[in-house]
């Protein structure tokens, strides 16, 4: 529990949030109507760096490509254009899409007949167009439309893993350098009724020479799998629980990401309605995956809902999740945060908070739900010099700080000090502070504390969302 000896207190009644939209343009149609699904799943990525790809499975059964060339005037994307026979392919099936090679690119999908099969593009083979799709799998294999999770074992190795109709996980790789160049597949790497056909899994590099995977079983539990390359033999190991059974809905969507270099963040919506996370810090002893920890109340998101999660900047990570009642919400976690460092959130998007700002005597700022308490964010104000002046002068933020809310911003003055005074100091005998009326009286070296004394006061411009400093 924090004390706070002197508070000083504003409130901002619903103070509007917005974010400005800049340079954003369309929505464009690059296709006719009916062309696909309602929401179907789009795959899109830069085929050079001047020429970007997407792939989709339309309403006929057949995949095709859209391309937009930035060197080919009017600059728009062209297609669609198939690549594949008509009746193949579920409509809106995801595509997973990759780079075999930086000139050779290769997608994913499950057709209707329920065989895994790829495509691939190579750059260098004229004429320039996309081959397939070729099987790598038995008809029957998985649920038609199951979504693929592809990436670089090594550079010269990809990996794919997807959950089959029995239910087991199972790999699949393509060994660049092995010929004949082939899809080999599908490999259990879990027992069958493992998880429900179709689910979803998430795969990440835990350092450069382990892969590691996270998926909800049917027992509601996440569990991982992990893939060591300096491990002979080289297989997968697992399924490890890093949950209770039950928390989580079967085949729930999980988010997976570095966190730093070192440390690996997962997020997932639990069956409560909480959004929770879990990490996994390769320098804490012993290296196991933490967690559940909850970051939000209950009831407020669908189980299993899809969260996004990026970099804001290298230092603070955000996610988005649309909740119950329709609206997204934003939760930050800012590593360079005072400890312990937590996700905050969630946030509406419309940014109709009623917000308590709190400061502190000791140079603290604290924005607070005024509803119920808890923290959006906290910050120490420090020196621009912390060696020269370490310290928070005593009564510090003694003036109230001014908010500008077109600005989106908190002012605040607050001063720092190389020591803290001792104001009760007994004066030396020849001081010309009047004497103490005790006799020959210690000499505390006050008028040396006031004559090394450095004080600086400071002004500061806080983007009241984050707390992050503005260019004032």
């Amino acid at each position: 529990m924090r004390h706070f000896t002197f508070v000083l207190l504003l409130i901002i009644a619903r103070a509007g949030v917005s974010a400005e939209l800049r340079g954003w343009q369309g929505p464009n149609s690059m296709s006719s109507v009916k062309f696909a699904p309602p929401g179907a799943a789009i795959t899109v990525m830069n085929q050079t760096p001047r020429v970007l790809v997407a792939l989709v499975a339309g309403n006929d059964g057949r995949v095709s490509n859209f391309f937009l060339d930035l060197d080919q005037q009017p600059q728009h994307c062209r297609g669609p254009f198939a690549i594949s026979s008509t009746g193949l392919f579920p409509a809106g099936a995801p595509i997973t899409l990759i780079n075999q090679t930086p000139r050779i690119f290769v997608a994913l999908v499950v057709g209707d007949n329920g065989a895994v099969s790829d495509f691939f593009l190579d750059l260098d083979q004229q004429p320039v167009r996309w081959q397939g799709p070729f099987a790598i799998s038995p008809p029957g294999f998985a649920a038609p439309g199951t979504p693929i999770t592809l990436m670089n074992q090594t550079p010269r190795v990809l990996v794919a893993l997807v959950v089959g109709n029995n239910g087991a996980v199972s790999n699949f790789f393509l060994d660049l350098d092995q010929q004949r160049q082939r899809w080999q597949g599908p490999f259990a790497i879990s027992a069958p009724k493992f998880a429900s056909p179709g689910t979803a899994i998430t795969i990440t590099k835990q350092t450069e020479r382990v892969l590691v995977a996270l998926v909800v079983g049917n027992n509601g539990a996440v569990s991982n799998f992990f893939l060591d390359l300096d491990q002979q033999p080289v297989r997968w190991q697992g399924p490890f629980g890093i949950s209770p059974t039950n928390l989580f809905p079967a085949g729930g969507r999980i988010t997976l990401m570095n966190q730093t270099p070192r440390v690996l963040v997962a997020l997932i919506a639990g069956n409560n309605g909480a959004v929770s996370n879990f990490f996994l810090d390769l320098d804490h002893q012993p290296v196991r995956w933490l967690g559940p920890s909850r970051i939000s109340s209950t009831n407020l998101f669908p189980a299993g809902a899809r969260i996004a999660l990026t970099n804001q900047t290298p230092r603070v990570l955000v996610a988005l999740v649309a909740g119950n009642d329709g609206r997204l919400s934003n939760f930050f976690v800012d590593l360079d945060m005072h400890q312990p460092v937590h996700w905050q959130g969630p946030f509406p998007p419309n940014g109709l908070l009623s917000s308590l700002f709190l400061t502190t005597l000791n140079n603290w700022v604290y924005a607070m739900d005024a509803q119920n308490g808890s923290e959006f964010w906290s910050k120490q104000l420090v020196d621009s010099d912390r060696n020269a002046r370490p310290l928070p002068r005593p009564i510090s933020v003694s003036a109230t700080p001014a908010i500008d809310i077109p600005g989106h911003r908190l002012y605040v003055v607050f001063s720092t000090t190389n020591r803290q005074v001792d104001s009760t100091a007994t004066p030396c005998a020849n001081s010309k502070i009047p004497p103490n009326p005790q006799p020959n009286p210690p000499c505390n070296l006050y008028e040396d504390q006031l004559a090394k004394l450095d004080v600086a006061y400071w002004l500061v411009a806080l983007d009241y969302h984050n707390g992050n400093d503005v260019e004032l």
